[in-house]
């Protein structure tokens, strides 16, 4: 089985691969950062490449998008987040652009090596995700909150009037249940929605 590995920093990759293959030798495993993967324009995808496996960081979030357009380029090819965060929103989105599995890191090795498996034989993996709390819009909101975007300039911005902001504000508070919007940033940061950089 031709696994291609896609992970930023490579140092989960490496140790992963070096697992994987003493494991079993039915897998060959080539490992990628997100970044040569986007220069080459996705060319370096082989036709033999069995699985695509992406080891999500919490500020990786840019790899949901790479994600989804292996899946439009190669729907043959299952392709599995792997990560040791279990966020609901992070869930939601695999599962919305088509993934075939959201996998916790810290499975056994047999437990991995049978869920590779199975999406190799066509099984559709079930991401179980909820309905995120926060719209689409309340995402882009408090991502500009949190850019330091003050509520004239999101309006503006969005071409919305500063009350349509307050009212989008208040709702997104009160789902998150907090009372202003450094702890909003801080809440939606927490369950994935946007990342904050320190």
């Amino acid at each position: 089985m031709n696994i291609l590995m896609i992970d930023k920093p490579n140092l989960f990759s490496t140790s992963f691969i070096t697992a994987i293959e003493q494991f079993s030798s039915e897998y060959s495993i080539t490992s990628l950062s997100s970044h040569q993967l986007k220069e080459s324009d996705y060319s370096i995808i082989s036709p033999d490449t069995t699985i695509v496996l992406i080891h999500l960081h919490r500020c990786e979030q840019d790899l949901f998008e790479i994600g989804s357009t292996i899946i439009k380029r190669f729907p043959s090819i299952p392709l599995i987040f792997l990560t040791s965060l279990d966020l609901p929103y992070f869930r939601y989105r695999a599962k919305k652009i088509g993934a075939h599995g959201y996998v916790d890191t810290s499975l056994s090795l047999e437990k991995l090596t049978s869920l590779f498996n199975r999406a190799v034989s066509g099984q559709q993996g079930q991401i179980h995700a909820d309905k995120p709390l926060l719209t689409a819009k309340e995402i882009e909101i408090i991502e500009m909150v949190s850019r330091g975007f003050i509520h004239y300039d999101i309006a503006d911005t969005l071409e919305i009037s500063k009350r349509t902001v307050e009212s989008h504000l208040l709702r997104i508070y009160s789902k998150l249940e907090v009372t202003c919007s450094n702890q909003a940033v801080m809440k939606a940061a927490q369950l994935g929605y946007i990342t904050v950089y320190l």
